[in-house]
C-alpha cells in the first residue's frame, strides 16, 4: 500500500535478475494504493504482464494496511509449487530463483528464510502445500512484529525445517525511514499521544492515547536503556476509554480488576500520587514506541500460541478480498 517509490527501485530489477529461470511468476498485489501504482504498472510493465511473468491484482477494499492479510492474499494467488514473500523494499538478488530451486530439489520438507534480523527478515520461500496447510500468516496479527516468527514456528510444528541464507546478494533491501513501515497502518496511525513514566531503571509504563477516545496501557521491562530492544511485558496490556477534561486525564480501564486512574496535567506532564507521565515530543522515540506497541501485542499472542503449540491460526476465511486483475 503506497510503496510505489520502493517498487520503482526493486521490481524491474528483481524481474530482470531472475527472468532467465523460466518457470517464474511475480504476483504484485496493489493493496488499495493511492500513489499512482496502477498507472505506473500499465505504462511501464505491460510487456511483463503480456509474457506472463508478472500478474497484477488490485483490491480497493482495505482502508488501511494489514501486514498478515495482504501477504496471505498475495501468496494464495501464486500458482507455483514454491511461494516466496517479497516486501516492496527488498531485492531478490541475481538468480535467486535458481538458488531456491536448487535448495528445494535436495529436500522438499524445508522452507528458506533470510538469516538476518533486518529488513530482509520477512523474505520466506515455502512450498505452497505447506503454506496452505497451516493457513498462512495469522491475521489476528495486523501490526508490525512477530508475524514472521509465528509463521516459521508453525511450519516447524508441521515438521518443515528452516534453512537460513546469509548471502549478501540475497538479503539486500532499501533502508528507509521507520515511519514508512507503518504510515498506512491503522494500529499506529490513530495514536495521538504517548505518555511515558520511567518507574525504575529497567521498568517503564506507557499510555498510548488513540483518536477514537480509547487508550492502551503497557508496563514493560527491558535489559538495557533502550526500551525498544527486546522488551518484556510486566503484565498483560490494559485497555479502556479516556476523557481529557480541562486539566484532568481520566482513564477508565476495561478490566474490572484494574483501578481507574485520574491524572492531573501540569505543563507537559500528567501526575497522580503514584505516577508522573511525560508527554513525548521526540519524533524518533515516538516512532519506535509506535512500532513497540504492535510488536508487544503480537508477541503476547505469539507466546500463548507457542505454549499451546497452535498449528493453524486462521480458523475460517483467510487471505480473501475482492480483486481486480489487469489483463492486456
Amino acid at each position: 500500500m503506497n510503496r510505489l517509490h520502493h517498487l520503482k527501485e526493486t521490481l524491474l530489477k528483481n524481474i530482470e535478475d531472475n527472468i532467465s529461470y523460466g518457470k517464474l511468476e511475480f504476483i504484485l498485489l496493489d493493496y488499495n494504493s493511492s500513489d499512482g501504482l496502477e498507472e505506473w504498472v500499465k505504462s511501464k510493465l505491460a510487456k511483463y504482464i503480456d509474457n506472463g511473468i508478472l500478474k497484477y491484482h488490485r483490491t480497493s477494499e482495505p482502508k488501511s494496511f494489514h501486514r498478515s492479510h495482504s501477504r496471505n492474499v498475495a501468496l494464495k494467488l501464486g500458482s507455483g509449487d514454491i511461494l516466496c514473500n517479497l516486501d516492496a523494499d527488498n531485492f531478490l538478488g541475481n538468480d535467486f530463483a535458481s538458488y531456491v530451486n536448487y535448495n528445494f530439489s535436495f529436500n522438499k520438507d524445508v522452507f528458506l528464510t533470510s538469516g538476518f534480523k533486518n529488513g530482509s527478515y520477512g523474505k520466506i520461500c515455502v512450498k505452497k502445500e505447506h503454506f496452505l496447510k497451516i493457513k498462512g500468516y495469522d491475521e489476528r496479527m495486523s501490526g508490525w512484529g512477530y508475524e514472521d516468527d509465528d509463521l516459521y514456528f508453525r511450519l516447524n510444528l508441521l515438521g518443515i525445517n528452516q534453512v537460513s541464507f546469509f548471502e549478501k546478494e540475497f538479503t539486500e533491501f532499501i533502508d528507509h525511514p521507520l515511519e514508512d513501515s507503518f504510515e498506512n497502518d491503522k494500529n499506529i496511525s490513530n495514536i495521538t499521544n504517548i505518555l511515558i513514566d520511567r518507574i525504575s531503571q529497567n521498568k517503564t509504563d506507557l499510555i498510548f492515547l488513540l483518536s477514537d477516545g480509547k487508550f492502551k496501557y503497557v508496563s514493560v521491562s527491558r535489559q538495557n536503556d533502550l526500551i525498544f530492544e527486546d522488551p518484556k511485558l510486566e503484565k498483560p496490556l490494559e485497555q479502556g476509554k479516556y476523557q481529557l477534561l480541562n486539566n484532568l486525564l481520566d482513564l477508565q480501564f476495561k478490566s474490572e480488576t484494574r483501578k481507574n486512574l485520574v491524572l492531573t496535567k501540569h505543563q507537559n506532564s500528567f501526575i497522580s500520587d503514584d505516577h508522573k507521565f511525560h508527554s513525548l515530543t521526540d519524533k524518533i522515540l515516538i516512532n519506535w514506541l509506535k512500532i513497540l506497541l504492535t510488536s508487544l501485542e503480537n508477541k503476547a499472542l505469539f507466546t500463548n500460541k507457542k505454549n499451546e503449540k497452535e498449528l493453524i491460526s486462521n480458523k475460517n476465511i483467510w487471505g480473501e478480498t475482492l480483486l481486480e486483475t489487469f489483463m492486456l
